[in-house]
């Protein structure tokens, strides 16, 4: 727990004197002119201010950098009509889905800072603390329906759960309001449609949002790495999940090449 910092008060209260009327009588012109010339400039910038303030709350809330990592929503991004099949190579190729990129260990400094509830250590540094981004929760969840209806459909047993796929439906379903997009999607079919057969018009299709910048999300993710990755085709020490570092580093080793931190 975290106590706030005791406050001390930059006046001694109790040793000012306030007048409570004004006595005009007795001061010259140049005390009154510089009495108004202060109240002059205290109306101005008060209107300034007032002007700022109303400035500020007009501001669009897609203009303010997230929180954590400073995401903007300026990328303009045209809705896709993605036909690629769900065993498409893809989602397995690009380093960017990669779901173990949001596996990420931040000091205390940083959660001192971001105001972030306390977690689990990292087993290497006992200052640092296991975070997962909540797009790549997410988006682990996309993989997890993706990999449960392909697994279906082959007639295969299944990885995951049916608990687990009940999880990920409520967190995407959750997003989905939180977020709660109000973006207009055209209905019918446009030039960028035209191929397209009657029964397969996609709504919104060509149009375009704009977006927060994914590759910076993983940048992040990578920067400040857990060095987590989990092999499900086979159990491993819960340690050794901690030793996929992306930059090669080997932080579980001390100078004499034994390991430290937290023993399982």
């Amino acid at each position: 727990m975290y106590e706030p910092l005791k406050q001390e008060t930059d006046i001694d209260t109790e040793h000012v004197s306030i007048p409570t009327t004004w006595n005009g009588k007795g001061r010259s012109n140049k005390q009154r002119s510089v009495v108004v010339a202060l109240s002059i400039s205290l109306i101005t910038a008060l209107m300034f201010n007032l002007a700022l303030v109303l400035r500020m709350r007009g501001m669009d809330i897609k203009d303010k950098p997230s929180p954590y990592v400073g995401l903007v929503q300026n990328i303009p991004t045209a809705i896709p009509h993605d036909n690629r099949p769900i065993d498409d190579p893809f989602w397995d190729e690009d380093p960017v889905l990669d779901t173990f990129s949001g596996w990420i260990a931040l000091d205390s400094e940083y959660i001192r800072e971001h105001n972030l509830l306390s977690s689990m250590r990292w087993p290497w540094d006992q200052n640092k603390h296991i975070y997962v981004l909540h797009a790549y929760h997410s988006l682990h969840c996309v993989k997890v329906l993706r990999t449960h209806v392909m697994e279906l459909t082959a007639g295969k047993e299944t990885t995951w759960a049916v608990e687990h796929v009940g999880h990920c439906l409520h967190v995407l379903r959750e997003d989905v309001m939180c977020n709660a997009d109000d973006t207009p999607r055209y209905t019918g079919s446009l030039h960028t449609q035209k191929n397209f057969a009657a029964n397969r018009v996609s709504s919104g299709t060509g149009q375009v949002k704009m977006c927060k910048d994914f590759n910076k999300l993983h940048a992040f993710g990578v920067e400040h790495s857990a060095c987590y990755q989990r092999n499900f085709s086979h159990e491993e020490p819960l340690l050794d999940r901690y030793k996929h570092c992306p930059d090669g580093s080997q932080p579980w080793l001390k100078l004499d090449g034994t390991e430290e931190g937290i023993k399982s």
